[in-house]
């Protein structure tokens, strides 16, 4: 058992505080065995764009083990963390996995070994063994819950619906093939549906709008702060933990805010063309964000403005909505009374959403954090940032908000999330992003005279 900045009765003293519980490990003869004690460390990695949760496991082994029960992949591995944090409230991963590879093979020294277990979820495995050939009809929504309970033999948390009914053969795909297949054409209120899984809530399925539901109360908002340590006199341990919990260690920026590739994926609109194989027609739906913007966002101020030109030109950047370009084959007549499995794509509704998920694109960064068991993928997280300039005097005596980034500041969705966990503590990598500002994307600057705007 691996304890770590836990006291005598386990409680943990510090976000970076866990508890390795145990690492069983089934071999494929169905021997059993504990490896906690051979493990270094753990990492845990999920994002919405993964069906599977990935757990790398770094095993250092002065045992022989690997040769002793002929590690080969496909063992099975039950993993459980866990904490007791202040006011005894337990937190904690049981995670049931299956080997997948194992990497990164070394030699430390001359009596060790080293190497990396590459685990995933057992719903991974079955997806290799399943070949959907079957009709479906029903909502998105709902085929992909069957999907996941029928073929995958999994849990699913479906948080949310889609819209129409979809009716079709799946076309000999496998189970995570049939859903991406399905997702293609499922929206809701002009946004885009995941369908991930977390360490935490296992599999997933929501909608973007889903999730901005909770945006008016934020999992945690996080602080760069460099005087936020003053804050800590005089607190209670409890309160010394949840403050900690909220500083963020590094910082680490990409931000892709340029809009010439964006415009290539459909940022500014698209153009969806659909040839009916029945009845040989053609047929055009377009998008404009320009005359029809979206209205669902993180913050205020969406990323994109009608005020934005190409260059000096007259010419605006909205004109570029016709940059991408989608193909469809539909057959109307497939279906004597109900719509096919394209019939979703009617309207723009669909080339809203690709819009709405390219949006989200706009603004991100990655991030340090103390661990913390309850944050997964799809939280809407608040970030604090103050201007980058010497203004530690000017704070002292003002009020500290005036002097926010409200450039960086904002709500933002967690779209990816690595769980750490050694002999330094529990820590987290995280990713944000966001689609939109607290203040207009616009600045507001004088253009003739290249000065701030003033009320004088």
């Amino acid at each position: 058992m691996f304890r770590n900045f836990t006291t005598k009765d386990e409680e943990s003293i510090s976000p970076l505080g866990f508890t390795l519980d145990s690492i069983q490990l089934t071999t494929n003869s169905g021997f059993e065995l504990e490896i906690s004690d051979l493990a270094h460390q753990i990492k845990i990695i999920e994002n919405l764009n993964m069906k599977s949760i990935m757990v790398l496991i770094f095993i250092e082994d002065a045992i022989n083990l690997g040769s002793e029960v002929k590690l080969a992949g496909n063992e099975n591995i039950k993993i459980k963390l866990s904490r007791v944090e202040p006011g005894g409230i337990q937190k904690s991963f049981d995670l049931n996995l299956q080997i997948a590879q194992i990497t990164n093979y070394s030699e430390p020294t001359p009596s060790s070994q080293a190497y990396t277990l590459l685990c995933v979820s057992n719903h991974s495995y079955l997806n290799n063994k399943k070949l959907l050939n079957r009709p479906f009809k029903g909502l998105a929504s709902d085929l992909i819950k069957d999907i996941v309970k029928s073929d995958l033999k999994s849990d699913i948390d479906t948080r949310d619906s889609t819209k129409g009914v979809m009716q079709g053969i799946y076309p000999n795909l496998k189970p995570y093939d049939a859903i991406q297949w399905l997702m293609r054409n499922a929206h809701r209120d002009n946004g885009p549906m995941f369908f991930y899984e977390t360490a935490k809530d296992g599999l997933v399925f929501t909608s973007y709008f889903g999730l901005l539901i909770f945006k008016d109360e934020p999992f945690n908002t996080y602080n760069k702060d460099p005087f936020f340590q003053f804050s800590l006199d005089g607190k209670e341990p409890n309160e010394l933990y949840n403050e900690e919990k909220l500083k963020i260690r590094s910082i680490n920026t990409s931000m892709d805010t340029a809009k010439l590739n964006s415009a290539n994926n459909g940022m500014f609109g698209s153009v969806l063309n659909t040839i009916d194989i029945s009845t040989k027609t053609i047929d055009k739906h377009e998008f404009s964000w320009k005359d029809e913007p979206l209205t669902n966002y993180l913050n205020d101020f969406s990323a994109l403005d009608k005020k934005m030109k190409i260059l000096d030109t007259d010419s605006s950047l909205f004109d570029l909505n016709k940059s991408k370009q989608y193909y469809q084959s539909i057959n109307e007549n497939a279906f004597d009374e109900q719509p096919n499995y394209h019939a979703n794509t009617a309207g723009n509704g669909l080339l809203k959403a690709y819009t709405a998920g390219e949006l989200l694109n706009s603004f991100s960064f990655e991030m340090d954090l103390p661990g913390d068991f309850d944050m997964t993928p799809g939280n809407i997280i608040g970030f604090d940032a103050l201007k980058h300039a010497d203004i530690s005097e000017e704070m002292s005596d003002q009020d500290p908000s005036e002097f926010d980034d409200e450039y960086m500041s904002g709500l933002y969705l967690v779209h990816g999330v690595e769980h750490t966990f050694n002999k330094e503590g529990y820590i987290m990598k995280v990713k944000a992003m966001k689609d939109s500002l607290i203040s207009s994307v616009i600045d507001d600057f004088n253009e003739s005279e290249g000065v701030p705007i003033t009320d004088d």
